[in-house]
């Protein structure tokens, strides 16, 4: 009688437990379904540091994403730059880190307990995407316009919205700041090719001629890019073509090599010295050469190039190879010439059959 007793509470307690199970899969409580709805509105946590992003993120091209911090670290620490998660790589250029998405999350802004270090290094990431609202609430929170952040740059140097550097600049922000790398505002802009940025940035007082990384002007890093009308303003604003970097290339040195004839076709209508060589020898037609740039190479020996001085370093160095194309193109340069003499000679006869032209 007790096993039989036993046997129906145990059917009992079974057949109740999965008419409640089914009465909360049909019928959620509100509960539930409220925490559901926090979760979706959240963000994830930093899958390095288990921390929720600090208002802002970095998404890795995998498209996971890091806390700036946590990115920077990987960055700067790791032997292998890959993603914690899948391994994939990760960009080792800053300016490549540049392009990447960062992801925003204002919600963290009325957080009482959010991390005001954090959020002071990922402040110049906020600056690049964020609206002016953003940005102002994260400044009303206590952060520093002249404090260092993501990859020891200053929020200003990656403002990207004339909007959000108007603010910073009304705050205090210093527009001719350097970076740790000595990165300064207006060259990070100027190889972006952000024109309305370098506009601002100069009517506010940033320096032309300022030099940045390993002596790159905003000139020298415009031209590296291929952003003509950039460099074509900072020109007009008194950018000095011939300024040369820490190896004393110059913004045509580094244009010939890479094969942007109208920013090379500029230069030298603006002044640039087609023969002033770098640290080691090299000149703009020895580099164009050397890279095979030939429009290039042509048009530096027609406007004067001092082929003799490249002819030179070439033998100095055994660039055989090298000296055979310079003759080439100077021979093919000769016979273009000689043709197109020719022809207009033969224009004339043809249409002054008498020749009075040619006496």
């Amino acid at each position: 009688m007790t096993q039989l007793l036993f046997l129906i509470y145990v059917v009992l307690n079974i057949c109740t437990q999965a008419t409640e199970k089914n009465k909360i899969d049909e019928e959620p409580s509100q509960n539930r379904y409220s925490q559901a709805i926090e979760n979706l509105n959240l963000p994830d946590e930093c899958m390095v540091c288990y921390e929720n992003f600090p208002a802002a993120s970095v998404q890795l091209p995998c498209g996971h994403e890091l806390c700036a911090l946590c990115t920077q670290s990987i960055l700067q620490v790791c032997v292998y730059k890959n993603c914690p998660k899948c391994r994939g790589p990760l960009p080792v250029d800053i300016m490549d880190l540049m392009t990447m998405t960062i992801n925003i999350y204002p919600i963290h802004l009325t957080d009482p307990n959010i991390s005001m270090e954090k959020l002071q290094h990922a402040f110049p990431l906020i600056c690049s995407v964020a609206s002016l609202e953003t940005v102002t609430k994260c400044i009303d929170m206590g952060i520093d316009v002249n404090k260092k952040g993501f990859f020891g740059y200053f929020p200003i140097h990656l403002a990207s919205q004339t909007n959000v550097l108007k603010y910073l600049i009304d705050k205090g922000a210093d527009v001719n700041q350097l970076g740790d790398d000595g990165v300064t505002p207006l060259c990070i802009n100027s190889t972006k090719g952000d024109l309305p940025s370098v506009k601002f940035l100069i009517e506010n007082g940033a320096d032309v001629n300022q030099a940045g990384f390993e002596g790159g002007t905003p000139l020298y890093m415009s031209s590296q890019e291929g952003h003509l009308q950039v460099m074509k303003y900072l020109i007009d604003k008194g950018a000095n073509v011939n300024q040369i970097s820490h190896r004393g290339a110059t913004a045509l040195v580094i244009s010939s090599e890479r094969n942007n004839l109208p920013i090379v076709q500029y230069l030298v209508e603006s002044g640039a010295d087609l023969n002033l060589a770098d640290n080691e020898g090299v000149t703009p037609l020895a580099v164009a050469i050397d890279w095979n740039q030939l429009e290039v190479a042509k048009f530096l020996i027609k406007n004067n190039a001092n082929i003799k001085i490249t002819k030179l370093f070439f033998k100095k160095n055994n660039y055989s190879d090298l000296v055979d194309i310079l003759d080439k193109l100077c021979t093919e340069i000769e016979e273009q010439s000689g043709e197109n003499k020719f022809k207009a000679e033969k224009a004339k006869v043809i249409t002054c059959p008498t020749l009075c032209c040619n006496q």
